[in-house]
């Protein structure tokens, strides 16, 4: 009569060999995380260059596209920079409910950047009619009276 304790005769495969192993797993996610946080940080540096040296012309245009998109950009970075760390957290502890949860932030902001994207090149056309149309009129009716609006212009002119 065969022993009633729990079945032995199922191995499970072992975690250190070949191509799939855990550990070789383990590192290619670590390698991929690192280029994925490095992107992200290249994104985040151009969404606060482009909020801190560009935001000023904001005022000139009339529609809020390009700031939004920046502001997009931004979101994007931070989320990348968060799910990144999120990865090596649960690379480390090996935790399905992280990685499950990376890999929702990863869709996220590939959404995100596509949207802002998308945003960016259409309305990279668009920009400068609509400020050889509109920036007529406003420095007409807002030069020398709303301040954003003449230090805008103003540096825009010095460049």
């Amino acid at each position: 009569m065969p022993p009633a304790g729990p079945d032995t005769s199922y191995r499970k495969p072992p975690r250190d060999r070949g191509c799939c192993s855990i550990n070789f797993l383990k590192y290619v996610l670590f390698i991929f995380n690192f280029i994925f946080l490095l992107g992200g940080c290249a994104v985040l540096g151009v969404a606060i260059w482009t909020i801190a040296e560009k935001h000023q012309y904001v005022c000139l245009l009339t529609t809020t596209t390009y700031a939004a998109t920046a502001y997009l950009l931004l979101l994007a970075g931070i989320i990348v920079i968060c799910a990144a760390l999120l990865a090596c957290c649960a690379i480390l502890k090996e935790d399905r409910c992280c990685l499950l949860v990376y890999t929702f932030l990863l869709l996220l902001v590939f959404l995100v950047e596509a949207v802002a994207g998308v945003l960016a090149y259409v309305y990279e056309e668009q920009i400068m009619a609509e400020l050889s149309h509109s920036l007529t009129a406003t420095f007409n009716n807002n030069y020398m009276i709303d301040q954003e609006v003449t230090q805008a212009i103003d540096q825009m002119q010095i460049e």
